[in-house]
């Protein structure tokens, strides 16, 4: 009875290394680990996460807001104390990781539809297409660049 215990449990030491090094081997694709630091961020936003929010963008961020990290920081820190619940909905996510510089620069196009409901039972709907622009640094995404995209209907 001893031996199946011994067995059973080295089986399953040998599997997870095994498993390890099959992930490390084969890591997710970019476009992979780029929804997953915009999911993150739209994520601890609605959370109020300002923290883990924060670690999604890189030092050198800049908007066409005028915002840099430092004020980036400051200003979501502020609208959040000022607003009630957020859900935000990201769609038409369109991803391109341009071959010249190496993989480490990647744009990404979606929209946005947000809804903010404040404790006063008033609800306000925005929708926008934005843009942003990601720096693979080390060996993570970071949003380096975020702005709207203007619309024209002719």
């Amino acid at each position: 009875m001893k031996k199946f215990i011994i067995i059973g449990f080295l089986i399953l030491i040998l599997g997870g290394i095994t498993g390890f090094f099959i992930k490390k081997m084969f890591p997710p694709n970019n476009k992979q680990l780029i929804k997953n630091t915009i999911n993150t961020a739209v994520n601890s936003l609605e959370k109020r996460n300002i923290q883990t929010f924060m670690k999604q963008f890189s030092p050198y961020y800049t908007d066409s807001y005028g915002n840099t990290y430092e004020s980036l920081y400051f200003t979501v820190k502020y609208f959040l104390s000022q607003l009630g619940n957020i859900h935000i909905k990201l769609s038409q996510m369109e991803i391109k990781i341009p071959k010249g510089h190496n993989g480490k620069i990647a744009y990404v196009k979606f929209s946005a539809y947000v809804i903010i409901s404040s404790e006063g039972s008033e609800v306000d709907e925005q929708e926008g297409r934005f843009y942003i622009e990601l720096k693979k640094e080390y060996f993570k995404w970071k949003i380096y660049k975020f702005g709207k995209i203007k619309l024209n209907f002719q």
